[in-house]
Formats: structure tokens, C-alpha cells, sequence
């Protein structure tokens, strides 16, 4: 099995006048064919964790431990290394679309960039972009593809950044905050698109604070505190049964059970 194993990683930012430990000796093994959910608070390590696979860190960033896949170690690799892995075997969904794409370029040929830089003929990369876009739900792909990114409805903005990161059918996914400043309505749209890309076979690394998504789609869950793993285990017996204080407090800020208890206290029992 293709699992991600990551050993003993540790990630440091090394700025001007300081040094940053962003994720401090994370042991983790996330299972192919499964869906690995990080969630903690702001600032917690998760997103620094998810691009420390892919190498996106930028060069302020010193990360060691080992990240195993298909025998190699992920942080030993050269950027060209890197390069012929990331889109084909690992894609990355950043958190915002709308900044994810450039907003001078249409959606379509940004879909298809990835395909045709790898030597694919520009009519047979057009034609998987449409298939991609129709399987993920746009009734007009070809309308989609010929948009500029700020034409696009939320949804639809993160729905294709979707269709950019698996047009290359990678075996893994990560993503990055995928609902990050949706509402209820496309926060369940975007948990669809996941159902359907984990039905094709897609392995997932989700960094979320959107504990509803984590609890309806993920396998396991690692919670994230202060850069360092503090529970972890199968999602419904996490959720169901919470083993940390801090686990406990993220369950309790969710905004449903805050808008229970204000109702509770405005209303009372009765």
C-alpha cells in the first residue's frame, strides 16, 4: 500500500531575528484508500504539516524526520524530484481558490497546464478538463473552462481548483482548509466533490477547523496542538469520545453547540 508515513518530522522557520518550531516531532500514518483528517486551531502546525510533504515550504523552512511513500523519503528528494511527483502521484488543493488561480487566465487552460506540460496534446487535454469539470458536477464545462476565476461563484471557484488538482489522477490529495470562507450550502457541495473523488479511489490528507467535514469524511483523525499530536485515532470514536481537554474545547466552540447554549441561556429549559 502507498501510505504516507511521517516520522518524527519537526518543521522551523528560520526568520530574521528568530526561529519559528512550527510542528514539533509529529509521528502520523496516513492509509492509502483512507481520508486522514489534521484539525486544531489557528496556528496549530496543521497547514504547515500538509505542505511539508510536497516540499512547498519555501527555503525560511528546515524540516527533518521522514516522510515515507513507496519507499523513498519525501524530504530527501530534489526539487525536480519533487517536480515529476507533485500533480502526478501527490496533488496539492491550496486553501483559497481565488488566489489560487491567476485571475488573467482562464480556468480551463490553468486545468489543462499540467497536462500539456508533460507532453499531452492540447485537444486530448482539452477533452479530459471537460470530462473532469462534468464529473465534478458543472452542468457547463465548456462555459466553466472559458471563465476568468473571479466569474466563478465560491462553489465553483473551489470546485475547480479540485478539478486542477486531480486532472492528473493522482493516487493522493491534499487539502488544504478546502471550506475556508464558505457557507452551510457550499461547505456540503464540497464535501460531495470529496465523497466523489474517495469513491475513485483517491487517498486524502484533509487539514480542516471544519470539524463537521472531518467528523462526515474522515477515517482518522489527528488533532494538532501547538505544532505536536495530541490525540488521534478512528474519527467517530474521536468524536464520539474525546480523550483530551483540548479536543473537548474545539467540540464545545463549535458553532452550533455555542448557538445551542446562547439559545439555552436567552430562552431557558422550558
Amino acid at each position: 500500500m502507498n501510505d504516507l508515513v511521517m516520522h518524527d518530522v519537526s518543521v522551523c522557520f528560520h526568520l530574521p531575528h528568530t526561529v519559528v518550531q512550527a510542528v514539533k516531532h509529529v509521528s502520523l500514518t496516513c492509509r492509502a484508500g483512507q481520508i486522514t483528517g489534521l484539525i486544531g486551531e489557528s496556528g496549530s502546525g496543521k497547514s504547515v504539516l500538509g505542505m511539508s510533504v510536497l516540499g512547498l515550504l519555501g527555503p525560511t523552512a528546515q524540516i527533518t524526520g521522514s516522510i515515507g511513500y513507496r519507499g523513498r523519503d519525501m524530504l530527501a528528494l530534489t526539487e525536480d524530484e519533487y517536480r515529476a511527483l507533485r500533480g502526478s502521484e501527490i496533488a496539492f488543493i491550496p486553501q483559497n481558490p481565488r488566489t489560487a488561480f491567476d485571475p488573467l487566465r482562464k480556468v480551463g487552460e490553468q486545468i489543462t497546464e499540467p497536462l500539456t506540460a508533460r507532453g499531452m496534446a492540447k485537444a486530448e487535454a482539452q477533452e479530459r478538463m471537460l470530462t473532469r469539470l462534468a464529473e465534478l458536477g458543472f452542468d457547463d464545462p465548456r462555459a466553466v473552462a472559458a471563465s476568468y476565476s473571479f466569474e466563478l461563484s465560491g462553489g465553483m471557484a473551489q470546485r475547480a481548483l479540485c478539478a486542477l488538482g486531480t486532472i492528473q489522477r493522482p493516487q493522493w490529495l491534499i487539502a488544504d482548509e478546502p471550506t475556508k470562507g464558505l457557507d452551510a450550502i457550499l461547505r456540503q457541495q464540497v464535501a460531495t466533490i470529496f465523497r466523489k473523488l474517495r469513491r475513485e479511489g483517491v487517498s486524502m490528507l484533509m487539514v480542516t477547523h471544519d470539524l463537521h467535514l472531518a467528523e462526515a469524511l474522515c477515517d482518522r483523525i489527528a488533532v494538532l496542538r501547538d505544532g505536536t499530536i495530541v490525540e488521534e485515532g478512528p474519527a467517530a470514536e474521536l468524536f464520539a469520545r474525546p480523550q483530551t481537554a483540548y479536543m473537548q474545547m474545539l467540540l464545545a466552540a463549535r458553532p452550533d453547540v455555542l448557538a445551542a447554549k446562547r439559545n439555552e441561556v436567552a430562552y431557558g429549559n422550558a
